[in-house]
């Protein structure tokens, strides 16, 4: 209707932005109603006037008299909201998808097994065009989504926990519909199988009236997947001579993954190399291991290598897994590649290796045989291998020859002889207790030593201490013999430059491989003769109490921060106005500044008395 438009005994009258409506010959008996704008909750402000007619026959003529409007009467229509049910929130239809044992099941939405987040508002179908919302168009609706009956481990983000103390099934979140765009579900990592849970849809008017609540249940399927870091174990350690049990156990970092099948191609077994299952010889081709319910080996497979052999070897293996369902459900993943795969899709190929360690056999050591090198013998040899022996000289430029002899014994331990297949090895000889007036023919003095005279000062003396290369290094079948050569070319034979008589030992280390070290020792006894010849053959003393002359002369020299450097860059050593004279020597080196260190040297805090703290290089 239009403003002057009637309407039986209505007239609607506009008067700027005002509507106002007559009605004529109104009856208190009519049931009035005032209907306020489609889905306003507002308060409507009204006025209503009245006035009355008042009709009589007069001179036979229906004259009326119009009364004049009353006051107006000033009226507040309190209109309530009623919240309607939201729309759009039906959910996506159902995907069906058989377990292994061949029975159907629907699901909302079926997902990988640690595929990541699962989006709330995909399960709902035109979330994008046409998403959940009141179908009033005032603005005073607004659609609230409560996520409910959420699997304990899952957790939900992008919607308001209601309540921080709940846990499990127990916990809420909520969210307004326009946002659930931006809420996810995340399930535990490595977990599959079946998960329940619901939202509910509720709307709220803003002057506090609520809709009905609609419950939407889901059920989706998480799919197993092979995570893929799973992994047979196809490595052990064995030492030489031994039975080494092999460890088949399988490894992943999804509980939920097992392994089914484990085979072992012999016939990819190394000559020499015995492998048993069970304790018995394993046979031809592939042969299968007996694998339990729980995923675990329970045969029991070992192997054996040959004699003293420490050679690597490796077979091949092949093997079989699959990822069950973590809630008991049937499903499981037995393909490798991504994605949910019932099928059989082969075996995993692996080589197994085992790494051997050799092992250091004992040995037994002897020095028998001592005598001079030459026929003009000025030593006597006494004693044996059990008593020990006392070697006697008489005179200087002596020759002695000491052969060490190191045969490998026959371990009990490995009931296959001694290991002579050359893997025994002589690493070290070093030589304890030479006294001054002796040297090691072909060996290496290591050098003197600082020791305190007794009154508080550090004087240098001889270390005795030596170290020779060996010519026969290998223990093979007949053992190794290096002869050890002291010559005897000092005017005088000193121990700790006091007593004429001292023990030498002979120390020999052998090592199989990079096994344990093992050392024998053997200890004579060297005597100098009361009578001793220090003029020795030809009638020339050997002046072996005399120091040369060394001098040193100081060098110029730029050095750079944090830059280590060499003693022969500051200074040079040389013979001085003695040429050809020869002795052991040190140099001491002191006074340096705070923060230095001097490596190769012997560190001393005391010299001739004085707290002084020095470094010394010692040579011959």
């Amino acid at each position: 209707m239009a403003s002057g438009d009637s309407l039986g005994n209505f007239t609607l009258v506009q008067n700027g932005a005002e509507w106002s409506l007559q009605i004529d010959d109104y009856s208190n008996a009519t049931d009035f109603k005032f209907i306020p704008v489609h889905d306003l909750n507002e308060d409507v402000d009204i006025q209503i006037e009245g006035r009355s007619n008042d009709t009589a026959m007069v001179n036979g003529s229906s004259v009326t008299d119009t009364g004049s409007w009353s006051s107006p009467l000033d009226m507040t229509i309190k209109v309530t909201g009623d919240a309607d049910e939201a729309i759009n929130k039906d959910p996506v239809d159902t995907t069906s998808i058989e377990d292994t044992d061949g029975v159907t099941h629907d699901y909302h939405a079926i997902v990988q097994e640690d595929s990541g987040a699962i989006s709330l508002s995909g399960l709902l179908k035109d979330q994008v065009v046409n998403p959940i919302q009141s179908v009033d168009g005032d603005g005073s609706e607004t659609v609230f989504v409560t996520i409910t009956h959420v699997p304990d481990g899952f957790s939900i983000t992008g919607a308001t926990l209601l309540d921080a103390s709940a846990t499990g099934e127990a916990r809420e979140w909520v969210v307004e519909s326009s946002e659930l765009s931006g809420v996810s579900m995340t399930a535990p990592t490595h977990y599959s199988g079946e998960v329940d849970f619901e939202l509910q849809v509720q709307t709220y008017e803003n002057d506090g009236d609520k809709s009905a609540v609609d419950t939407i249940p889901f059920n989706l399927l998480i799919t197993p997947e092979l995570s893929g870091d799973g992994s047979l174990n196809t490595s052990a350690t064995q030492n030489e001579d031994t039975v080494q049990p092999l460890d088949f156990s399988f490894t992943s970092s999804d509980s939920d993954e097992l392994l089914t099948e484990v085979w072992i191609n012999a016939d990819s077994i190394p000559a020499g190399v015995d492998l048993t299952i069970n304790g018995a010889p394993i046979g031809s081709g592939w042969v299968s291991l007996s694998v339990d319910a729980s995923g675990n080996v329970t045969d029991t497979v070992t192997a054996s290598i040959p004699a003293d052999s420490d050679d690597d070897y490796s077979f091949d293996v092949r093997y079989k897994t699959v990822d069950e369902t973590a809630d008991g459900t049937r499903y499981l993943d037995t393909s490798g590649a991504s994605g949910y795969d019932d099928a059989d899709t082969g075996y995993i190929t692996a080589t197994y290796n085992v790494t051997v360690n050799g092992v250091t056999d004992t040995a037994t050591s002897s020095i028998s045989g001592i005598s001079a090198n030459d026929a003009d013998a000025h030593l006597s040899v006494a004693g044996d291998d059990v008593s020990g022996y006392i070697v006697t000289v008489d005179q200087t430029n002596t020759t002695i020859d000491v052969p060490f002899s190191l045969i490998p014994d026959d371990m009990a331990s490995e009931a296959n002889g001694a290991d002579d297949d050359g893997s025994e090895q002589i690493t070290a000889i070093t030589i304890s207790g030479v006294p001054e007036g002796v040297e090691v023919v072909g060996g290496t003095y290591t050098g003197d030593t600082l020791v305190d005279d007794g009154s508080g000062n550090k004087i240098i003396v001889n270390s005795g201490n030596w170290t020779l290369n060996a010519s026969d290094l290998t223990l093979d079948t007949d053992g190794a013999l290096n002869t050890i050569q002291f010559l005897v070319n000092g005017e005088a034979v000193h121990f700790n430059t006091i007593t004429t008589n001292g023990e030498i030992t002979i120390t020999v280390s052998h090592q199989d491989g990079s096994s344990a070290t093992l050392t024998n020792s053997e200890t004579f006894e060297l005597i100098a003769d009361p009578a001793f010849d220090g003029m020795g053959a030809g009638g020339v003393q050997n002046e072996t109490g005399t120091p040369m002359d060394l001098a040193l002369t100081p060098k110029t020299v730029q050095l750079t921060e944090d830059t280590g450097f060499n003693l022969s860059n500051l200074v040079e050593a040389s013979d001085g106005a003695t040429v050809g004279d020869s002795s052991k020597f040190a140099i001491l080196v002191s006074n340096l500044p705070s923060g230095y260190s001097v490596s190769g040297t012997t560190e001393t805090q005391v010299w001739m008395g004085k707290p002084i703290t020095s470094f010394t290089v010692k040579g011959m």
